[in-house]
């Protein structure tokens, strides 16, 4: 588990970054020592045996390629881990500490040997698929960075572009902190939505918490200046559709309501919204309700979706047809 209190020990500043070896390393208390005494982060590249196919090709192509020890010989400590289809006691531990359920994997770790980063196989040479690995690497120093300033300096944009970085991590304990932090300094619901889109996921609708937390989130924006009020519509109503045999206009209800408060003054969400029933509607062979809201939508459109609109309400009239 990597802790937020621990950041900033596990800062990575460049200027404390050594040269990494070229070679691939191969014994993790060896690899795990140099990452904590150089303070550098670590590439963990879990393979399968010759009959991985994938994991061939991940060598061949990208790291056993010397454009790709070039570019990441200054960013991290490279550590390859074999693993056979008739795993050895050490290789069931390996696994099953740095959770590997496939190979191959490639983790980015701290300098403590807590994942920040994870990746398969990727259609990319070797050059772009280190300096993906740098980037991420990069991205994850600027987080640590931000998280260890105890002042209030960073503004709501920053902290949402840092949220975006941290996207892109498996350490989902980074944007939980980034949307607290966020709260504090941004005044366009933003980071107020992103939590309830969190509850959202582990919540059901009628929670205790979550309703609480509606409640407090259309509070800040009741008329709707931020897009909050859609915002919250839609997520409700995605929430709404994964829930087995749930009636069409109980799912659509969220939009529905919506668009009766604020479809008329915004008309730059109405569209989606309208679009977003039509769509739904039609996957429920509802085409003929489905192509009213198609049609309004097309006309609140702008011009570039029009065609699109267009070309999917002639499928729908036709598939209707076909029905009749």
């Amino acid at each position: 588990m990597f802790w937020i209190g621990s950041i900033s020990f596990l800062l990575l500043i460049p200027s404390l970054w050594g040269a990494a070896q070229l070679d691939w390393k191969e014994h993790e208390a060896e690899v795990l020592a140099q990452a904590a005494h150089d303070h550098q982060p670590i590439v963990a590249a879990f393979l399968g045996n010759k009959f991985c196919p994938w994991s061939e090709k991940l060598v061949d192509d990208v790291l056993s390629v010397e454009a790709f020890q070039q570019k990441i010989e200054e960013h991290a400590i490279l550590w390859k881990v074999g693993l056979d289809q008739e795993n050895s006691e050490e290789q069931l531990k390996l696994r099953k500490k740095y959770r590997v359920e496939e190979c191959p994997s490639i983790l980015l770790l701290d300098p403590m040997g807590n994942e920040f980063a994870r990746f398969g196989y990727l259609p990319e040479d070797a050059s772009e698929y280190a300096a993906r690995l740098v980037q991420i690497i990069a991205d994850f120093q600027e987080i640590c960075v931000a998280f260890d300033q105890q002042d209030k300096t960073i503004n709501a944009k920053r902290w949402k572009e840092l949220y975006v970085k941290a996207g892109q991590l498996s350490v989902p304990i980074f944007q939980q902190e980034i949307i607290e932090r966020g709260i504090q300094v941004d005044k366009k619901c933003y980071f107020l939505t992103e939590k309830y889109a969190q509850l959202l996921k582990s919540h059901k609708l009628k929670n205790k918490e979550v309703k609480a937390f509606r409640q407090q989130l259309l509070k800040s924006d009741p008329d709707n200046r931020y897009g909050t009020q859609f915002k919250v519509a839609m997520l409700e109503f995605y929430k709404r559709t994964a829930i087995p045999k749930k009636p069409c206009e109980k799912v659509i209800r969220p939009l529905v309501d919506y668009l009766a408060r604020f479809g008329k003054k915004d008309r730059e969400n109405a569209w989606k919204a309208e679009w977003t029933i039509a769509q739904y509607l039609h996957t429920k062979n509802a085409e003929q309700k489905a192509l009213e809201y198609a049609a309004r939508a097309h006309e609140k459109a702008p011009a570039p979706m029009k065609d699109h609109i267009a070309e999917i309400m002639d499928t729908m009239r036709s598939e209707n047809a076909d029905g009749l």
